[in-house]
């Protein structure tokens, strides 16, 4: 009677652990977004550092988006720190055509 109990009993507590990390992990874009418009550097170094991780073409265009219009200068520096960070190929691909697209015509 107390193994039939047990399993589904581990089965719910897995699953709400699962749901309450996978939660409590966060939306790196929305929270780059609430940082620059509260100004809070930390909050947008964490939300870099996790677009970073992330790797991918997503992750470039958010920080690239985020440029435009310039955030304040500890805000841009950390940006900008965070796409040098990236080594995906199509997230490469995305600055080198960002840097290209907005080159000033001399």
């Amino acid at each position: 009677m107390k193994t039939r109990t047990l399993v589904p009993t581990l089965s719910i507590i897995l699953v709400a652990l699962f749901f309450g990390i996978s939660l409590a992990a966060g939306n790196p874009t929305q929270d780059l977004q609430s940082g620059i418009q509260k100004k809070d550097s930390e909050k947008v170094k964490k939300a870099v550092g996790e677009l970073v991780l992330q790797n991918d073409g997503k992750a470039c265009s958010v920080l690239l988006n985020s440029l435009t219009p310039p955030p304040e200068t500890g805000i841009y520096w950390a940006i900008l720190e965070g796409l040098s960070r990236m080594s995906n190929s199509d997230a490469i691909s995305k600055l080198a055509s960002y840097i290209i697209s907005n080159k000033s015509k001399d």
